[in-house]
């Protein structure tokens, strides 16, 4: 593995056969050195493609050894040193990763989640387009950008009852599972920075030609996700319970539901659409399988060796035997296997409200104490979030990892 050093200045679609060989082919990173960019290297790596890593740490965080990665230091905000690493890389495939990619981090502070996430892909696109260089150019959008989803007539009557307006407004009640097509509404500065970098994609590529494909990837999970994120938290408090250093789980809100696709069916996702996606096109990457946040919690807990038996509310307005036994069930439009919680908070999103306190998880080892924290809430939330995935699978794409497999990845890595 090699590293240059840059000087950080402050101054039509097209119809593809597939079957790409990633053998030799020159991949240009940004934000290589974060959770997707770390397995995108090692599945490219193995594969004999080059590897060109774009990172503003000068002791990149999760660098991969090998004599085909190349780790360019450099910064997206400054076009110089875009221009720099695409002259030293001379990329096939650009996919560009650099972001600040957490939600409630970009309601703290908006303006830079704005500046690298806008500002920086408006950079890279206009270095790009007045340059020699044609690569493919994938660019990770967000299912934040769906932001507010109507999931259900009486969702959307409450709304418009609490005077609220919808924009645009649903063409079809219920919108879950949400395709392509779902009308954007996004409810963060970064689910709206991510929507700026998915139009000025496809703007780029109808202007002038681009080869740019946008995937807007639900919940990546996996070993090596961000301490901020939740699963990531969960996990770590999880460890520390069972050893006895502390003595209950704080969370937020876990009554929303997520789409959760581990972080190899994602690689194996982007490696479809690189493959076989057409250019100005978008893609949706997930699983396609709704799981509550207290469901993931209650995986996770088990991943850790533990076995859930039941769990009531700290004020007792609610008790559940065996909370995660499964039933074939039609949930948000999707038929599978959904627990028995699932089920439950489905039909009734204020089961674990601020009022309840928090939830005492019986296991086979005693009570686990679960505390409600208002400050781990977002100023806006949506409710339900799963993926249509039709268009993707259209391109090869499966997801294998079941949502047990991947709260035991993230677990395992804190044991």
């Amino acid at each position: 593995m090699s590293y240059i050093k840059q000087n950080i200045c402050c101054g039509h679609k097209l119809k593809r056969s597939g079957l790409l060989n990633f053998s030799e082919k020159r991949i240009l990173l940004t934000g290589a050195d974060g959770f997707l960019g770390h397995h995108l290297q090692k599945s490219f790596l193995s594969q004999g493609a080059k590897i060109f890593g774009l990172s503003r740490n000068k002791k990149p965080r999760n660098p991969v050894s090998h004599p085909n990665n190349t780790i360019i230091i450099g910064d997206i905000l400054y076009s110089d040193n875009i221009h720099d690493a695409l002259k030293i890389s001379e990329p096939d495939i650009i996919i560009h990763l650099a972001a600040q990619s957490h939600v409630g981090a970009s309601f703290l502070d908006p303006v830079q989640t704005c500046e690298i996430n806008c500002r920086g892909t408006t950079n890279l696109l206009e270095t790009i387009q007045g340059s020699k260089y044609d690569p493919q150019i994938i660019f990770p959008g967000s299912a934040d950008e769906y932001g507010l989803v109507i999931s259900s007539q009486t969702q959307y009557d409450n709304i418009l009852a609490e005077n609220k307006k919808v924009f645009p407004n649903p063409t079809r009640i219920p919108e879950v599972p949400v395709s392509e097509e779902n009308p954007l509404r996004p409810v963060s500065p970064y689910g709206i920075s991510k929507v700026y970098g998915d139009f000025m994609m496809r703007s780029y590529h109808n202007s002038y030609g681009m080869k740019n494909i946008v995937i807007r990837s639900f919940n990546i999970e996996g070993q090596g996700r961000g301490e901020n994120f939740v699963t990531s938290t969960l996990a770590r408090q999880i460890i520390e319970f069972k050893r006895g250093q502390v003595s209950s789980i704080q969370i937020g809100n876990v009554a929303v539901f997520r789409d959760f696709t581990h972080v190899s069916d994602a690689v194996a996702g982007y490696c479809s659409v690189i493959d076989r996606g057409q250019y100005g096109e978008v893609y949706n990457l997930g699983s396609m399988r709704a799981t509550s946040i207290l469901t993931y919690l209650l995986h996770s807990i088990e991943a850790a060796g533990y076995s859930v038996l039941s769990l009531s509310s700290y004020n007792n307005s609610f008790y559940c035997k065996d909370p995660l036994i499964l039933k074939d069930y039609e949930l948000f439009g999707v038929r599978g296997e959904y627990s028995k919680i699932d089920r439950l908070i489905a039909n009734n999103l204020s089961l674990f409200s601020l009022g309840s306190g928090g939830i005492n998880v019986l296991t086979d080892k005693g009570t686990i104490p679960i505390s409600i924290d208002p400050e781990r809430f977002r100023p806006s939330d949506n409710p339900f979030i799963i993926a249509d995935i039709k268009k993707i699978k259209n391109l090869g794409y499966f997801p294998r990892m079941s949502i047990q497999e991947v709260c035991r990845d993230i677990v395992c890595s804190y044991e």
